[in-house]
């Protein structure tokens, strides 16, 4: 009887060991994300697609994958790029980054297509499609680049919110977090106003904005020089940063800057007269360092290389002279922990 009663004891003993290190390993899986962050943006089209791959070449273990939109045959369906369903090779290949230590954050949105709360006619249903990328990939950050018609379109903003808000309570209540990162146009002057409404709304709405993600691209404008694109980053950060001291009166400057992101087009930009150079790239650096700010990334980590006969930027290729992800390898010093 005795014997038993150690063996059951140790039995016990093995248990409450083996629940402690299964907790250790749930604490690491969720903290897994840096402090702060460079996470490229990587356009996955297909099942060709390596994410393990892409990280031992370039070094980089987070990537921000774009785009889940909505499909273009099934109302109210997150799907890649309207074509690839969520699931299938896509999983294993963000499982298979996850085990290798590196992560993703999964971007809605984008410039092209339907977003998913702009289909979905429900909260429930919108919700239901947002928690079955979250678990299907076991997802701690979500990005929402928010622009064009999608940005004009008040009812999807606000079902978007509420359903991100809900998300985000039921990530908490079970001790997980949610980290969601908005993605928006700007100019050296700032957030347009129809950006800075659809923060207000958020915020309003109950979301916790973790980063503020500036598209330093695209200025198409004499107030932002093209040979001059690392400034014009540093400027529209400076006065997003103003801006957000009005969305946020109760934070510090200080942490304001730990809620920025910031995303240029590298090379040549759609304006062809916008060229973002690797001194670009090292001017941004070195400002997002000091300022501290949470997110470095770049569209898209597929065009970090140099343009090959036949190849024409922004859409294949950078544009400039450089070595194959010599962007990537200028802001990978950026991730700490």
């Amino acid at each position: 009887m005795n014997t038993r009663k150690i063996r059951l004891s140790a039995m016990v003993a093995l248990l409450l060991v083996s629940l402690c290190i299964l907790t250790a390993r749930f604490a690491m899986a969720q903290s897994a994300w840096p402090t702060n962050y460079f996470a490229p943006y990587s356009f996955q089209p297909d099942s060709e697609s390596n994410l393990v791959g892409l990280s031992q070449q370039t070094g980089t273990k987070f990537y921000t994958l774009a785009f889940i939109i909505n499909s273009t045959s099934t109302p109210c369906q997150a799907s890649w790029n309207a074509t690839e369903p969520i699931g299938s090779w896509m999983q294993a290949r963000i499982s298979a980054l996850q085990a290798a230590g590196g992560d993703v954050s999964a971007s809605f949105g984008g410039a092209s297509g339907t977003e998913v709360a702009d289909s979905c006619a429900t909260l429930s249903s919108l919700e239901a499609q947002y928690h079955s990328v979250i678990t299907t990939y076991n997802l701690t950050h979500l990005d929402f680049d928010i622009e064009g018609k999608t940005l004009a379109n008040k009812a999807g903003n606000k079902l978007r919110n509420q359903a991100i808000a809900a998300l985000q309570a039921q990530a908490a209540a079970h001790g997980r977090q949610l980290a969601v990162s908005y993605t928006l146009s700007v100019n050296v002057t700032g957030l347009p106003q129809n950006e800075i409404n659809l923060l207000q709304d958020a915020i309003h709405d109950g979301v916790n904005i973790s980063v503020v993600n500036i598209m330093t691209m695209d200025y198409y404008s004499k107030n932002a020089p093209g040979n001059q694109m690392g400034q014009n980053a540093i400027k529209a950060a400076k006065s997003t940063i103003k801006q957000l001291q009005s969305l946020y009166p109760w934070k510090s400057t200080s942490q304001l800057w730990t809620m920025l992101g910031l995303t240029p087009m590298i090379g040549v930009n759609d304006d062809p007269k916008e060229i973002f150079t690797l001194q670009d790239a090292q001017t941004v650096l070195s400002f997002a360092e000091r300022k501290n700010i949470a997110e470095l990334s770049f569209w898209d980590v597929q065009r970090d290389h140099q343009c090959n006969q036949g190849q024409k930027p922004p859409n294949h290729c950078t544009g400039v002279t450089q070595q194959p992800y010599q962007y990537d390898q200028t802001f990978a010093p950026f991730t700490t922990w």
